[in-house]
């Protein structure tokens, strides 16, 4: 009887142990996809920042061999 008590809970106590390491991993998940998110976001908007730099002035040395 006390055996089966002491094992029932070992077991319940290792079950809320994974769960807690598995919830620490899910949050360490969301924080690292959400970091690369904004670096993805911030690369994205220096590039096009690039580009657009680019066109004016490409377009202004199209002007200026017009003029």
């Amino acid at each position: 009887m006390f055996s089966s008590i002491f094992l029932s809970v070992i077991c319940f106590a290792g079950l809320i142990h994974v769960e807690m390491e598995l919830h620490v991993q899910r949050h360490m998940l969301q924080v690292l996809n959400q970091q690369r998110e904004e670096k993805l976001e911030h690369r994205n908007t220096a590039h096009e920042d690039k580009e657009s730099v680019m066109k004016m002035s490409h377009s202004d040395t199209k002007k200026g061999k017009e003029s």
